[in-house]
């Protein structure tokens, strides 16, 4: 999504200033950074992670790094950026998607392998956002357990139930 996302945005941006009387350079030097669709993150700290200030200059590679910056924290699930240029003022505008906090996990269907042993190999961190490649990485473990007893048919499904605003992860496991 992110490879169609910069230059759809680069043309967005080119197509504002083109079109807008008086905004040539309003967008290439915007005059604040909104940020909207956080709940958890401070917009402070979104400010920080994106390392832009009102009047840099933009461009696609600035742009490319800050949506690198805010995605390398794995607080969010989407970022997107746009420009809002009107009345000689420029608003370039941060929207950004948090990812669920992880509050729980449970392991069903386990009985070759005990429950208490497949828990041992999962590395996922409470109370923080919910990494999917950590998801995987535990799926994977686990399968090379049920691989390392002659179980090469396991099947070891991740369920994240977000409802509530937290994710409880569960693994289903078919022996």
């Amino acid at each position: 999504m992110s490879r169609l996302f910069f230059p759809l945005l680069a043309l967005s941006l080119a197509s504002v200033t083109a079109h807008a009387q008086g905004a040539t350079s309003a967008c290439v030097h915007p005059d604040s950074v909104a940020v909207r669709g956080n709940k958890r993150v401070t917009t402070e700290k979104i400010r920080a992670d994106a390392g832009l200030t009102p009047g840099d200059s933009l461009n696609y590679r600035v742009l490319q790094r800050t949506l690198r910056n805010l995605f390398a924290t794995g607080a969010f699930d989407d970022v997107q950026a746009s420009c809002d240029a009107s009345g000689g003022h420029a608003i370039l505008t941060l929207s950004v998607v948090e990812r669920p906090l992880l509050k729980g996990f449970t392991i069903k269907g386990a009985n070759v392998i005990s429950e208490g042993t497949l828990r041992g190999k999962v590395e996922l961190v409470m109370n923080r956002a919910l990494d999917p490649a950590a998801v995987r990485g535990t799926v994977q473990r686990m399968d090379s357990m049920y691989q390392a007893k002659g179980y090469y048919l396991a099947k070891i499904d991740p369920v994240v139930d977000t409802t509530g605003g937290d994710a409880h992860v569960t693994f289903n496991i078919n022996e």
